[in-house]
Order: C-alpha cells, then structure tokens, then sequence
C-alpha cells in the first residue's frame, strides 16, 4: 500500500518536523509506504523563502533593532549576512534529521492529479494544516483535492483555533464532507465540524505522542550543553515579566537557561538557532525544566517524563489557540499546575507522571486502531 501524508512541511519548525517523522514511523510500522507531499519548492527551496521574507520584511523586522541600539546601515548589514547565515545552519540541521523522509513536490498550479493515481490513500495531518487563517491560499492541497474523495483521510488535522473565518464556512465545510475518514486533534476542532456539518468526527492524539521516550531517543544527538539547564521555548513574544521570573528561577536553581526559538525568531546565539530537530530532542530529554508557550514542548516534555510549565502564547493579531492544549491536559488528565505562574517558586521541579503511561497507551491505541481502520488494514 502506498500512502501520502498532505502537512506542514515549509518551515524549519521543530513541531512540524517531528509529527511528520512520527506519523510516518508508525505508519511504515503498519507495512505502508509512505511519501511526504509538499508544496512544489515549499521545503527543498528554503533559502529562496526567506529571501524572499528578507526583501519584502527585513526593514520591518529589525526596526526595533536599528532605533534601539542606533545601528549604522554597515552594522545592519552585518546584521542580516550573520541572520542568513543562521537560516543557512539551522536549514543544513533540520535536512539531516529528514534524510530518511522521501518527499514528493506538488505544484498546484499546474494538474498534477496524475502524479498520485498510484496512492492509495492521502492522509492530512497533523499539525494546524485546516486552520483556514493560515492555509487559506492552498487549502485545495490541504484538503486533498488533487485525489478522489475516497481517496482522501485525516490524522489528527488541526484547526488550531476556536472558530475558522466566516468567508471560508462554505468550502471549509464541503471539503470536510468530502473526506472518507476523519480525526481531529482538538476537541474544539470536532465541534467547529459537528456545528457546520453535522458529521460526528474522532480526536486523536498528536503524531508526536505515537512514539514512546525509547523510540524518540534514537533520533536524538548530544549538543554541547554541559551542567543543569533550564529549557526555553518560546514561539510568541516573552513578557519582561516572564524574563524575570526565568532568570529568577535559573539563578535561585544555580541552572543556565537554554533558549531556543522558532523558525522566525533570529537568536543571538547561533548554537541555539542552529539546534535541529535530533537536538531539540536531547536538550528537552536532559533539561531540568521546561518552560514555553509551544504544544509541542508540552508533547515532548510529557514524553520524556520532565517537569514543566505551559505559558498562554502572546501573538497580537494571532486569534487563540489553547484549544490543542486543553484537549491535551483533559486526554492525558494533566492538571493545572503545568500552568505557567509567575508568582510560583516551589514544587517546579516535581513531577507525578504515574498515570500518564496508561492514559498514552490507550491513546495509542485507539489511534492506531483508527489508522489501520480508515487504511482498510484491518480486512488484510
């Protein structure tokens, strides 16, 4: 059987990178052959991205940099060759962990519906690839159109947020009916389906928690990080608040702090910027603490068995998305205290993960049930 998986795949983000890896793991675990199906150029032609980011964004993107610190325009350029250079290092990190996906282009400009006559089944997930906010230009692609419908099935696809924009209601809402399977990975995502459709659909776990702390470990590669750390992760904006309770509880715990940062967030530290997927791995298994506002920080800290702390994501102009996280807590019955505090100092580092295995288990395999399901591995 051959199959391919329609998700996220353009940015070097760890989330991203990690649930394609999973998903296809446990699928090749089930016989399948599997393909990773990206927009044509949208991973192999990263350096053209984000040049493309710099010509259009990179005045705006170091304004606060030039007024603050009143660089002159050679220290600015300085500045942008030593971000490229970044962007260079972290894309060479994130193609090593890769080698072993075998990715297939689709340009949706031009009918390729040929080229995938001999899958069998499309599977779209994970990640946030139905929030129409963000995938809006090519939702055909998102939502599997180039195949037939029966074609067409859904693992643990995302909306991310607590509605979808009222001018997408119409094709959201065909395309959903359009599917032969479906499983969402938020609670919320199942009732934004049952609201403009009326079809009942299952929640499944993020691909990343398929996987047990063994199996993740065998990608992991030991970074140059010595001592007890504390572990950062942070895709929004931190608060000069949250700045100071992390520098506090580091200084107070005799911890450094590893900060690492998404695929737009150009760090200081090269080393940080640069960590790959393998390496995002090691440091979230050996850190001390985490601390972020990412789900899948959560997902891996739970994982790997560590203490940590979620932090609600501040984006201005980013509608919520807590809904992964709520559903998150409730499936794995995670109870309040993951919540970021900042007036909290004692019990950081305590952690009773002793129903966390069985709750994992059963989610495993109900999702692999679902799986072999809506692949008709069960009639074989």
């Amino acid at each position: 059987m051959k199959v391919g998986i329609v998700t996220l795949t353009g940015d070097c983000n760890y989330g991203q990178s990690l649930q394609n890896h999973a998903l296809s793991y446990c699928l090749k675990k089930l016989g399948v052959e599997i393909k990773t199906i990206s927009l044509k150029n949208e991973y192999a032609s990263f350096s053209k991205y984000y040049n493309g980011i710099n010509k259009k964004n990179i005045k705006l993107v170091f304004l606060r940099a030039v007024y603050a610190y009143y660089k002159t325009f050679y220290e600015y350029s300085k500045e942008k060759k030593r971000i490229n250079k970044q962007m260079y290092f972290r894309k060479k990190s994130f193609d090593i962990f890769n080698k072993n996906i075998d990715f297939i282009s689709y340009n949706d400009n031009k009918n390729y519906n040929k080229k995938f006559d001999n899958f069998n089944y499309i599977i779209c997930g994970s990640d946030q690839i139905w929030n129409m906010g963000f995938v809006k230009r090519h939702a055909d692609f998102y939502f599997a159109k180039f195949v037939p419908q029966q074609k067409r099935i859904a693992y643990s696809a995302s909306i991310g947020t607590d509605d979808i924009p009222e001018d997408t209601v119409e094709y959201f809402s065909r395309a959903v009916l359009e599917f032969k399977d479906i499983s969402v990975r938020e609670n919320c995502g199942a009732q934004i389906i049952k609201k403009y459709t009326k079809r009942d659909v299952v929640t499944t776990v993020d691909p990343t928690l398929l996987l047990s702390a063994e199996e993740w470990r065998m990608a992991e590669k030991i970074t140059d990080v010595k001592g007890k750390y504390i572990l950062t992760y942070f895709l929004g904006e931190k608060s000069n608040e949250t700045e100071r309770y992390i520098n506090k509880i580091a200084k107070e715990n005799d911890c450094k702090i590893i900060n690492l940062y998404g695929e737009k967030y150009y760090s200081v530290d090269d080393s940080a910027y640069n960590y790959g997927p393998s390496e995002f791995l090691w440091l979230v298994d050996n850190c001390e603490l985490m601390l972020t506002d990412s789900f899948h920080g959560c997902c891996f800290s739970v994982i790997f068995k560590k203490p940590f702390r979620w932090f609600s994501r501040c984006e201005e102009g980013v509608s919520s998305m807590n809904s992964r996280i709520e559903t998150l807590f409730e499936k794995l019955q995670l109870d309040d205290k993951f919540i970021g505090n900042t007036e909290e100092y004692d019990g950081l580092f305590d952690v009773d993960y002793s129903k966390t295995d069985e709750l994992i288990l059963k989610e495993r395999e109900f999702a692999y049930n679902y799986l072999k399901g809506a692949l008709n591995l069960n009639e074989n």
